[in-house]
């Protein structure tokens, strides 16, 4: 019995036009991933879940997502 073992080499020029592979795991959450977070500033403690509004100052809860905070811009 003979085995046959072939060797496989990657195809680089299939592959030269897509972007680079950025793994978002290992970067660090930059305020967030929504744009609202431009706006807003993550008080202390962050077990609170509270953000502060950059404009007015007013504090916004964020634990069950960031959609407060986007109808608070709104106003």
């Amino acid at each position: 019995m003979s085995e046959t073992v072939e060797t496989l080499t990657p195809n680089t020029s299939r592959m030269d036009h897509l972007p680079p592979y950025i793994d978002s795991s290992s970067t660090e959450n930059s305020k967030g991933r929504s744009n609202v977070w431009g706006h807003f500033t993550k008080q202390e403690p962050y077990s609170e879940k509270k953000a502060k509004c950059n404009y007015c100052g007013d504090l916004i809860k964020y634990s069950g997502g960031t959609s407060g905070m986007r109808n608070h811009l709104k106003r």
